[in-house]
């Protein structure tokens, strides 16, 4: 599968691209996802976010609950000194949305004709606000963005931070369930500068959470 788009030129950037960016990045939460499109890039594939090892996760997590339950399955690695420090992390019942996990201000621009336009798409797609609220927090500056979303103050912040550390430490960031992971390739109709594209579902998804995902809940 091949995807064309048009050369896009872009300008030098505008005194008002932090508005801009949070304009977008409003926006961009604000795409309805499918119903039951996994977590990650809109492309399909791992998690890119800088709380995993080498900012990208070990397995397609499917939803809120297996990405939960990876999380304190993490906590768990954490030191008892730690684990008395932070508490463990819930984001069963956090809102999913679109966002860009990487916030440098390279991968936002305006074109000759004075559109915003986003970049770097491996590192756009659907998380939980935990994690987008983790993102925004690593700059001052995005706390308005962090506002704007309904995430500034996200009581996980401390515990995300405590287990990303360890989790870039450890050799193996699987914390030992040896498996590969299939990847879904869903589609999502999107205007603008999301691009719509081809959906392809090898597997269903219950029978996916019983053979791939080590996370998923029996129930």
């Amino acid at each position: 599968m091949y995807l064309v788009m048009e050369r896009i030129r872009l300008q030098e950037s505008p005194p008002d691209l932090d508005a801009r960016i949070q304009k977008a990045m409003k926006w961009l939460s604000e795409v309805p996802p499918l119903s039951d499109q996994p977590l990650g890039p809109i492309g399909g594939g791992c998690i890119r976010h800088k709380f995993f090892k080498e900012s990208k996760a070990p397995f397609v997590f499917p939803d809120n609950a297996t990405l939960d339950q990876y999380v304190n399955r993490a906590y768990g690695w954490l030191s008892h000194r730690a684990q008395q420090k932070v508490s463990p992390v819930s984001i069963r019942g956090d809102r999913v949305m679109f966002t860009q996990s990487d916030m440098d201000d390279a991968h936002f621009g305006v074109d000759e004709h004075g559109q915003t336009v986003l970049m770097h798409f491996s590192a756009i797609g659907l998380l939980p606000a935990t994690f987008v609220a983790q993102t925004l927090a690593a700059d001052a500056k995005h706390r308005p963005i962090a506002v704007s979303l309904g995430v500034a103050g996200n009581p996980n912040l401390a515990s995300m931070a405590a287990i990303s550390q360890c989790l870039w430490m450890v050799g193996d960031p699987r914390l030992g369930h040896d498996v590969t992971l299939r990847v879904f390739i869903y589609a999502i109709s999107c205007p603008s500068f999301l691009f719509p594209f081809s959906v392809t579902i090898p597997l269903s998804l219950s029978l996916y959470l019983s053979l791939y995902v080590p996370f998923a809940s029996s129930n």
